[in-house]
């Protein structure tokens, strides 16, 4: 898991910094995450660090009603797979089903 600082930095209205996390990654990080920094929607990267491919999101919701024997899960095994939609074409909206997170 990375962080650029303890905070994150914002620069109109994005977050240039976030915490992310790496499919293999826990479901106990996740929860480690929530407790030190107070949110739990965390961008999964395949290395796990920014300029990675995104390959999915992870938040509250995926987590929320696992019990503890649970968090030893890996993220990718719970989590929500990221679908981008990059626009339109008549209508039909026209999907990338991964990007790269950088900024």
């Amino acid at each position: 898991m990375t962080r650029g600082n303890s905070r994150q930095k914002y620069k109109q209205g994005f977050i240039v910094s976030p915490l992310v996390m790496s499919p293999t990654h826990t479901v106990a990080d996740v929860a480690g995450a929530k407790m030190q920094f107070g949110f739990s929607g965390i961008p999964v990267t395949e290395t796990g660090e920014m300029g990675g491919r995104l390959v999915g999101l992870v938040t509250q919701r995926d987590v929320d009603f696992l019990t503890s024997d649970e968090h030893s899960l890996y993220i990718s095994e719970v989590w929500t797979v990221v679908v981008v939609v990059i626009g339109r074409h008549g209508d039909r909206f026209v999907v990338m089903p991964t990007a790269s997170l950088s900024w």
